[in-house]
């Protein structure tokens, strides 16, 4: 993975101190740099890039959303939450599928919408 992969590894598990420290600014940040950073890696790889590092592209998108909703961005995780989703499904990744529809669903009910929204996942 190199020093990108291993950049966006520590500043995510620093977000996650932010978070509980109740740094939610901060632990923004991070998230966002760790993502930048795991973007970098994926660039830098071309056609190189493994199903493992797509898994861990759609991953950082579910964890940057997740800042976002802290930092009350809901607009902006739920783009991320919806790319993490496609991504997941191009993937042929059940679990994260399923991960990424239950953020989505919680973000509805956040936003007060939950009535309309209704989701339907074949084969699980």
């Amino acid at each position: 993975m190199g020093n990108r992969g291993n950049i966006a590894g520590i500043e995510h598990n620093l977000a996650q101190v932010k978070l509980v420290s109740g740094d939610l600014k901060g632990a923004l940040a991070l998230e966002e740099s760790a993502f930048r950073h795991w973007q970098g890696l994926i660039h830098d790889l071309g056609d190189r890039v493994t199903p493992d590092l797509v898994r861990g592209q759609a991953a950082g998108l579910n964890n940057l959303a997740f800042m976002q909703v802290q930092n009350k961005q809901l607009n902006l995780a739920q783009e991320n939450y919806q790319k993490a989703l496609i991504i997941w499904q191009q993937l042929g990744d059940k679990n994260g599928e399923a991960s990424s529809l239950n953020n989505l669903g919680y973000l509805a009910f956040l936003q007060g919408i939950y009535p309309q929204r209704s989701i339907t996942i074949n084969g699980l």
